[in-house]
């Protein structure tokens, strides 16, 4: 027996039905396209739609009227060259032709000529697709003058900062003149790494104290560039006061990581830094070494017997743990014997997955011998490390050589 609840629909009943659900597709469909041409007539960016087959304008956004200083109706018709996108009107063929091809055009600095003759620098894209079975092609125009404007002068200052950088690099950098020292003969060796673009921040320094001493420091402060460039000046002259006023190596090294701790607190860029440092206080006329390192590689006495020995000496880096203690250690070096002094540069030699490390560094001098002249030694040292790196070392190489001379 039929359900008396159950209504089937008249053909009127149904067609009122398909009309509504028509006009609410119709609504919605004249709703999408307002919400669209009010993206596209309010865009800070500049937009054209091309016709497909010949590449003129058949609609523009109102701020391409305000970038070029044409009107709507006058940039209707035109082809992009005619409006100073590009060059000619056979450049404007040749990227039309390429994106009929692609399907889309980018250029990522192209200037572009107003109609009062102003310029400006522009990212340019593109695009040809199918909307609704129609080939559409669509252009999006950014200004980015001001951009480009604000990285040239970034670009300036990162020029002027590497070049004070590397003036302040040279100053860590002074070779010891020729006889500076009584009784001591000092050689210095500086090699930038081969990959490194920026100046880093090794150093070496050699210089007299009270009591005829020479204090002789190679050291290594983390980070590249005018940063590092200048806490490795504010590193060396702080240790060279501190050596002045006590004339030993673990007082001072503990001195002068108590300030670059302090340092660190009022940092207001927080940008921590922790230096590798070797300290050698030696006395020519009697050859007694005072030998104290923050976290450096050990380093090396070439017997007048050709045999070599490592100064090993603990410390953790400076500017890592403030309450940090340095232990010394005394040795003495004869006539003729000579100290060798490095950052990581060559010990970090790497072959395969092997480092040359310090006994490698050791066997070269050994292997140069204790006749070598001191140019001689840090030459076959340095020469040494890239062989066995096969030519390319990845830190910089910084040496320092001092030689007890025969009397």
């Amino acid at each position: 027996m039929p359900d008396p609840s159950y209504h089937t629909p008249s053909a009127l009943e149904a067609a009122q039905a398909s009309q509504a659900s028509a006009e609410t597709l119709a609504d919605s469909l004249r709703i999408s396209e307002l919400r669209y041409r009010r993206l596209f007539e309010a865009a800070r960016d500049g937009i054209l739609i091309l016709d497909v087959g010949s590449g003129k304008i058949i609609d523009a956004n109102p701020f391409m009227s305000e970038l070029l200083g044409y009107s709507y109706e006058e940039l209707l018709g035109k082809e992009l060259w005619e409006i100073g996108l590009l060059e000619d009107k056979k450049a404007g063929q040749k990227a039309f032709r390429r994106l009929r091809r692609d399907g889309y055009i980018r250029y990522d600095d192209l200037p572009l000529e107003s109609r009062n003759g102003g310029r400006r620098e522009v990212e340019f894209i593109c695009n040809a697709y199918r909307e609704s079975g129609f080939s559409v092609i669509q252009c999006n125009i950014r200004d980015v003058t001001d951009r480009k404007r604000i990285e040239a002068a970034l670009a300036i200052e990162a020029l002027k900062n590497e070049r004070i950088a590397e003036t302040l690099q040279r100053s860590m950098l002074q070779t010891p003149v020729a006889g500076r020292f009584p009784k001591l003969a000092v050689e210095t060796l500086y090699q930038a790494a081969l990959n490194e673009a920026e100046v880093g921040g090794d150093f070496f320094d050699a210089f007299a104290i009270r009591g005829g001493k020479v204090a002789l420091v190679v050291g290594d402060v983390s980070g590249k560039g005018l940063i590092a460039a200048a806490r490795t000046a504010e590193v060396k002259y702080a240790l060279r006061a501190f050596l002045h006023i006590c004339p030993a190596p673990e007082i001072a090294l503990q001195h002068l990581n108590e300030f670059i701790c302090e340092e660190h607190d009022q940092d207001l860029d927080d940008q921590e830094t922790f230096i590798i440092l070797s300290v050698a206080l030696l006395d020519p006329a009697t050859g007694e070494v005072a030998c104290a390192a923050a976290g450096a590689e050990p380093s090396i006495v070439l017997r007048a017997s050709g045999k070599s020995e490592l100064v090993e000496v603990s410390g953790s880096p400076l500017g890592v743990i403030r309450a940090a203690t340095y232990a010394p250690k005394s040795l003495l070096l004869a006539h003729g014997e000579t100290l060798l002094m490095a950052t990581d540069g060559i010990t970090e030699a790497r072959h395969d997955h092997s480092f040359l490390g310090v006994e490698g560094m050791a066997n070269l001098a050994e292997k140069a011998g204790p006749s070598s002249t001191l140019q001689e030694l840090s030459a076959a040292i340095y020469t040494g490390a890239r062989d066995y790196a096969h030519g390319a070392l990845r830190d910089d190489v910084c040496l320092l050589l001092a030689r007890r001379q025969q009397p």
